[in-house]
């Protein structure tokens, strides 16, 4: 409980910093001659902070196995619905749009209970 100018207003003691690393394996090639440039970028789908995006990795050369190295921290309060959705995308300089290679959605404190706080997602073209 904190007091507010003379009011007691409750406060949780639930929150939570989760640390989110991401890694991709098996993408497919964007070309013949280019592995590609993947990054992610993590994005709320609901909840309180639905559409905000939560934060992004950085780009890894000629990869289709990356493991990012940038942490992406979410704050949150335990008991509420969180869901987000991890999209990676080809960081290509040629294109003014980057191309979607692949997106899994997770919900935050689902993940958190998982066996070793992990989670795969499968996606349609094969890659985890």
């Amino acid at each position: 409980k904190k007091t507010k100018k003379g009011r007691t207003v409750e406060t949780s003691c639930t929150e939570m910093r989760y640390q989110l690393t991401l890694e991709a394996e098996k993408l497919k090639r964007v070309g013949k001659l280019r592995l590609g440039c993947p990054y992610a970028v993590v994005t709320a789908t609901g909840g309180p902070h639905e559409g905000k995006e939560i934060g992004r990795t950085e780009t890894i050369k000629d990869s289709l196995n990356p493991n990012w190295v940038k942490i992406i921290y979410i704050k949150s309060d335990e008991s509420i619905f969180f869901p987000i959705r991890v999209a990676v995308y080809d960081d290509n300089p040629r294109r003014e749009e980057h191309v979607l290679r692949g997106e899994a959605n997770f919900e935050i404190t689902e993940l958190y209970q998982s066996p070793g706080h992990m989670q795969f997602e499968e996606l349609a073209n094969g890659a985890l």
